[in-house]
């Protein structure tokens, strides 16, 4: 594989990631001080988790750690639960749509997962 398709792959990994860390980090840390009760704490809390989970991910998958698929196995369920409460418990959604939505995210971690070990196998 030539070195291009490597680095092209590490960079759309890392803005996917960087992207969603950021996000979660500022809205988990924006949405925090209105959160009147344990579901919406908990949503703020994972979403500052997927967020920071995130920026480690990026980091641990450029330098090749060894623990990096279970870091992001973490960060996958920190991202599938957010999704999952943050419809129900901040926008009063019905249960199937945070369902729905949890589950996309889910795919959406395991999608990043399987990219990075596509990138980590490649270099």
């Amino acid at each position: 594989m030539s070195d291009t398709i490597r680095r092209s792959r590490w960079v759309w990994l890392a803005i996917a990631l960087l992207v969603l860390s950021g996000i979660g980090i500022w809205n988990g840390w924006d949405e925090w001080p209105g959160a009147e009760d344990g579901a919406q704490k908990l949503a703020s809390i994972t979403e500052v988790g997927y967020g920071v989970l995130g920026l480690i991910g990026a980091l641990a998958i450029y330098w090749g750690w060894a623990g990096t698929r279970l870091l992001l196995w973490i960060w996958t369920f920190c991202l599938g639960v957010t999704a999952g409460l943050a419809p129900v418990v901040w926008g009063g959604s019905p249960l199937w749509i945070g369902i729905l939505c949890g589950v996309g995210a889910g795919l959406l971690g395991v999608w990043i997962i399987w990219m990075s070990t596509r990138t980590i196998k490649a270099t």
